[in-house]
This record gives structure tokens, C-alpha cells and sequence, in this order.
């Protein structure tokens, strides 16, 4: 019996997406059947057979009479479970003393990417492109970052996409990594940052764009292309059999 509670592993196994926050929610897979485990506001976004709980309840009794029926047996447990999902895992299990984490096998399964997997990831990195390159092309002096970043919010939610941070940094700003958008405007001759990421039916893209605004400052080619040609070298490293490190170095390599 494998006991997975963490949203992503619950979506890769069922397709089904669960955002419960402070409520315990969990898949159960025994053989060939899934059994949910989910609080009474979720019961209606699960397929197939669904013990429920409502506030106020114990989710470990809904546990424990999906693990009833699943058969018990050799219990396996999702590592990436959270301490209070392992709390009512355990007290539905009764104190459980032996049982296996299962990341290996499912992160084994889950590096490798199905067809629809890709076509879900490539779905997700088009419409970030494409939204990236309207907002860019609407820009006008005077605009402040956190204005940019709403238009780029907005552009993927109209493609189906859930936007996740959204960076969009102007001039001195861009030297901030990961720095959230300000009320800092847009000026002629400024380094535009933008970085987004969002997913497609669950599966993320990430993609960040450097731009020079109506003029660049100094310097700014040269270090642009510079690491433009790093980046070229790690994708042309980066191949079967090739550890992660190796690429790495290929691109830290290009810019010494």
C-alpha cells in the first residue's frame, strides 16, 4: 500500500489537483485501485472512490478505513509527506513502526517524461513566451514594474496557465535576483529583467528574458553576449549520459 499525501505526487499518480492547505488529503494506491482520502469540500474533485472527513473530524479515521480497504500490507509513504499529514498517518496506522519511503520509486518514474508530460511543459513554456513578448512590446516610459508583471499575470491566465512568481525588474532593480516587482518606472535606456513561471495543467515552465529598453547602458552587450554564449555551450553540452555538474562547468567555462 503506497500512502501518498503531497499535491504533486497525488496529481502525477491521478491527474487530479489538490490544493487543501491546512487539510490532510491523500491518494492511496493498492494494486491496480486508488483509493482518495479528502476533506468534504474536495469530495467533489476526485474520481472514483473517496473516504471523506469534515471539519472537525479526524482525517485519521477516513484513513484508516481507506487502508482497510486496501487490504493493509506492506505500507510504503510519500517522502515528501509534511509532519502533520505524518501525524495523521500514523495515528490511522496505529503508531506505525516499519514502513518504507517510496521517492526512489517515484522519482524514478517521474524524471523520466511521458509524451503528454513534454507536450504539457511545452505548452506551458509557448504561452510564457508568448506573454513575455506582448507585455514587452506594450511597454512605454513611466510604467512601474508591478504593473508590467500584472499584464504578464493576466496574459496567462487568458491561456489556461496558473502563474507562479512573476518577476519584472527595471534598471538598478535587475541587479536584485528574484527581487519581487516595485513601483520603480520604466526609463529610457534601461535593462529589462522578466521572469516567469507558470504551469499548464499542472506541469511548470520557467523562462526568464533579458532586454535593453530604447537603449542600452554601458557595458550591457558585452555582457549580454557573453552569457548568451555560456548558455549556448551548456545546451550544446547537455546530452544523454551527461551529468549535471558537466554542464554546469560548460558554461561556467565559456565565461572565464
Amino acid at each position: 500500500m503506497l500512502i501518498l499525501t503531497s499535491p504533486v505526487n497525488i496529481r502525477y499518480f491521478s491527474d487530479v489537483e489538490l490544493e487543501t492547505y491546512e487539510r490532510f488529503a491523500a491518494l492511496l494506491i493498492c494494486g491496480s485501485r486508488r483509493v482518495f482520502v479528502v476533506p468534504k469540500l474536495e469530495e467533489g474533485r476526485v474520481p472514483g472512490p473517496a473516504y471523506v472527513y469534515s471539519d472537525g473530524e479526524d482525517p485519521a479515521e477516513a484513513l484508516r478505513r481507506a487502508a482497510q480497504e486496501c487490504g493493509g500490507g506492506e505500507v510504503e509513504v510519500d517522502g515528501r509527506t509534511t509532519l502533520r499529514a505524518w501525524e495523521v498517518v500514523r495515528r490511522a496506522l496505529g503508531g506505525i513502526s516499519t514502513y518504507k519511503i517510496a521517492d526512489e520509486y517515484i522519482d524514478g518514474l517521474r524524471a523520466v517524461k511521458r509524451s503528454d508530460e513534454v507536450e504539457r511543459i511545452a505548452k506551458a513554456a509557448q504561452a510564457i513566451r508568448e506573454a513575455i513578448a506582448e507585455a514587452y512590446a506594450g511597454l512605454s516610459p513611466g510604467v512601474p514594474e508591478r504593473k508590467a508583471a500584472a499584464d504578464i499575470y493576466l496574459r496567462l491566465v487568458e491561456r489556461g496557465l496558473r502563474p507562479g512568481p512573476i518577476l519584472v525588474q527595471f534598471g538598478e532593480n535587475t541587479a536584485l535576483p528574484h527581487q519581487g516587482p516595485t513601483g520603480r518606472r520604466l526609463r529610457e535606456g534601461d535593462v529589462v529583467v522578466i521572469d516567469v513561471t507558470a504551469a499548464y495543467e499542472g506541469y511548470y515552465a520557467d523562462i526568464t528574458r533579458t532586454f535593453a529598453f530604447r537603449g542600452e547602458p554601458p557595458g550591457f552587450r558585452e555582457i549580454y553576449t557573453a552569457v548568451s554564449e555560456a548558455q549556448a555551450a551548456a545546451i550544446a553540452a547537455a546530452r544523454p549520459g551527461v551529468q549535471a555538474g558537466d554542464v554546469d562547468r560548460a558554461a561556467r567555462s565559456a565565461l572565464m
